[in-house]
């Protein structure tokens, strides 16, 4: 018998209902002889073609988003009517909307904000990087520095917050902190510099 048979038409039995045919059964066998976990294996099943087709979702789609960084209308078109998904993350990049501090450039988020709505879509809005006026590091500024000073960001928060209260209602405040290309600051920065004012920021702006 192989060595992992047992596991494997457990996991079968518990996610399909069925056990598995010989083909999964030898390529589950070959994968967990090189180090593939039995929770490794159960979420592939869970993920599988097989699994969808057995336990539809119908609503799945109200559940599901996609990113979509700031989308032309007809990808937004596709992304409701063809893909049936409800969620679209949008990147709100601070350097591009206030490239200047005395000057907002609303064009693009107005259109996406104004189209998902037309649509249904739901907007996950991803406030995020600095531009060069509000970096930290004038002489060599990049889009994850941390800025020189924090109200310039609460700033730009709460001028995103209040335009679009009545269309988004859910707000990610910076993208991927943990990777250096996107947030070059320290773990401490980013809760006291970026997320803890944005919080309250945001708060401030809704009532």
């Amino acid at each position: 018998m192989p060595r992992f048979a047992k596991v494997i038409r457990e996991a079968y039995q518990d996610i399909l209902a069925r056990d598995p045919d010989p083909g999964g059964l030898a390529e589950y066998e070959r994968s967990m002889r090189r180090g593939l976990r039995e929770a490794e294996l159960r979420e592939r099943l869970l993920r599988s073609r097989d699994f969808a087709l057995r336990f539809p979702d119908a609503g799945l789609g109200a559940r599901l988003g996609i990113n979509a960084h700031v989308p032309a209308d007809p990808i937004l078109d596709d992304i409701r009517h063809g893909l049936g998904l409800r969620w679209i993350r949008v990147d709100f990049d601070w350097f591009r909307i206030q490239p200047e501090r005395s000057r907002f450039d609303w064009g693009a988020t107005d259109r996406v904000v104004e189209r998902s709505a037309e649509l249904g879509l739901e907007v996950l809005a991803t406030l995020a990087y600095t531009p060069p006026w509000a970096s930290s590091r004038p002489a060599r500024p990049a889009a994850g520095d941390p800025p020189a000073e924090t109200r310039s960001w609460t700033d730009f928060v709460r001028a995103a917050v209040e335009r679009y209260r009545g269309g988004v209602r859910h707000f990610q405040f910076w993208n991927e902190p943990n990777v250096p290309e996107t947030w070059n600051g320290t773990m401490v920065q980013y809760r006291t510099a970026i997320l803890e004012p944005a919080a309250g920021a945001a708060g401030s702006a809704r009532r």
